[in-house]
């Protein structure tokens, strides 16, 4: 099932509405009382608007006593979606009050930071992802010669590798980067490990990733969908288009990084990798 991308970007443009109108302590109340996937899903919106406001909201719910781990987990990654929120992580961090539970994800996250401040800090004070330089893959070439599960490697595409969220295949997942429905067609085995590995390296005409900077030292990222004199479209890793005033922008340029995020692999352990890139080779041209 092929997600509706048009409703989050009016979720987003409606959340935004009901803080401005609202206040902080009225939005709390209300994402208070909704359900574990509602909140899962405002965490992800909130990250995206990536503001002082949003950023302490996500705060608040993650110190909230009714936060699962998929409520947290789901609050660091709207944190780490903007510069303020990462450092409000690391913030967190320094001072002992993360979670435990999240320590790693937040580690992981943060080691992709386009910030290299921000970068260095992270491994000062949180966990090294999976798959770092004490526990390095090899080489390409013997890569390419291991033995995946593809039914293993489906369920790390939309699971934990977050693949889906940018990916369609046969009508699963969002457009935000290529359709993949035929990647075992396109591409070797030696290039999808290199796609993964290092996805700025090559990045596809037509998806290149570009910078938004706004005010309050926010800078949103995305593929440019329209621009007008009057207005940009930007759509985020998250599917959701993003439309931004040219009154508010102070700079629109476009990035060396894919927005398909660096480190990807480090989300799962080095089988996790060969059985995703296993299963992707599957996907062939009918």
């Amino acid at each position: 099932m092929e997600t509706d991308q048009s409703n989050d970007t009016n979720a987003l443009a409606a959340l935004r509405l009901l803080i401005e109108q609202s206040g902080a302590e009225a939005v709390t109340a209300f994402i208070n009382y909704q359900s574990r996937e509602n909140k899962i899903r405002i965490a992800a919106l909130l990250g995206t608007i990536g503001d002082v406001p949003s950023n302490t909201l996500l705060n608040s719910m993650m110190n909230s006593d009714h936060s699962s781990y998929e409520i947290t987990s789901s609050v660091v990654r709207g944190l780490s979606k903007s510069t303020a929120g990462q450092e409000k992580i690391l913030e967190l961090a320094s001072a002992q009050q993360l979670p435990n539970e999240v320590a790693l994800l937040a580690g992981g996250l943060l080691s992709r930071s386009a910030d290299e401040a921000i970068r260095w800090k992270a491994l000062q004070v949180l966990p090294k992802p999976n798959l770092d330089a004490s526990n390095p893959l090899p080489p390409l070439d013997v890569l390419v010669r291991l033995e995946g599960d593809a039914a293993k490697g489906l369920q790390v595409f939309r699971g934990v590798a977050t693949c889906s969220n940018c990916h369609v295949v046969s009508g699963y997942g969002k457009k935000v980067g290529p359709n993949l429905s035929e990647i075992g067609s396109k591409l070797s085995r030696e290039a999808l490990y290199a796609a993964i590995l290092a996805p700025s390296a090559g990045i596809s005409h037509n998806y290149e990733n570009y910078l938004a900077m706004m005010d309050e030292d926010r800078v949103l990222s995305g593929l440019l969908i329209a621009q007008t004199e009057d207005r940009i479209v930007l759509r985020n890793a998250d599917a959701i288009d993003i439309e931004i005033e040219t009154d508010d922008l102070i700079e629109l340029r476009k990035s060396d990084r894919s927005i398909m995020p660096e480190g990807l692999h480090q989300t799962t352990d080095q089988q996790g990798l060969v059985d995703l890139v296993s299963y992707l080779m599957t996907l062939k041209a009918k």
